[in-house]
């Protein structure tokens, strides 16, 4: 919904769709394009998939209040065929772990200030296939170092909601070696992808 000139920086990334803004143009690197199936081989960005008068209403979302208490989250979270919901203050992975993802789980982490979500270093998230994540944050996020492997071919069996109502609004940045397959919807957060995310 921005105006900013900077509100889309694509640099040196390629989008695979089309890109939609406020009012400016997004800023693409020489390196960079905005392509589809249907844009000609020699063309880097295909003005027919960028537009720069889009408006929206995003309403705010409110994160789920029930869930079993985890005063941690182990290396496993869910039970194979059945959904689960669990709330956590915040899930920090680095290292070398893992969580893996078994079955339908929705995970509400309740931090409101500083990181609700911080994956670094060769850590990951890793959705089998047939297992799906819900993740609910309110709190800054980051998922980095080998990210989030999801391995459902459906990006939306990985959903990311960003629930934050604050005026100086949420951070949400994939970064590093973060490959994200998912669904994000976050009214008020900044997204910030980069590196090799």
């Amino acid at each position: 919904l921005s105006v900013q000139n900077s509100a889309m920086l694509v640099n040196q990334a390629h989008v695979w769709g089309r890109v939609a803004t406020g009012g400016a143009a997004p800023e693409v690197g020489v390196q960079g394009s905005i392509r589809g199936a249907d844009t000609p081989d020699n063309v880097r960005i295909d003005p027919t998939r960028v537009s720069t008068s889009f408006s929206a209403n995003l309403p705010l979302l409110t994160a789920p209040v029930d869930g079993t208490p985890l005063a941690a989250i182990g290396p496993t979270l869910g039970t194979p065929g059945q959904a689960t919901k669990w709330r956590c203050h915040s899930l920090t992975l680095n290292g070398n772990m893992t969580l893996t993802i078994r079955g339908d789980v929705t995970l509400v982490l309740t931090a409101t200030t500083g990181s609700a979500i911080d994956v670094t270093g060769n850590a990951a998230i890793l959705i089998p296939e047939g297992a799906s994540l819900t993740l609910w944050l309110e709190a800054d996020g980051r998922i980095a170092g080998n990210g989030l492997g999801n391995a459902n071919p459906r990006p939306g069996t990985c959903r990311i909601f960003g629930t934050s109502t604050s005026s100086s609004g949420q951070n949400l940045q994939v970064a590093g070696n973060g490959a994200l397959k998912a669904v994000i919807y976050a009214p008020n957060a900044d997204l910030k992808i980069n590196g090799n995310g």
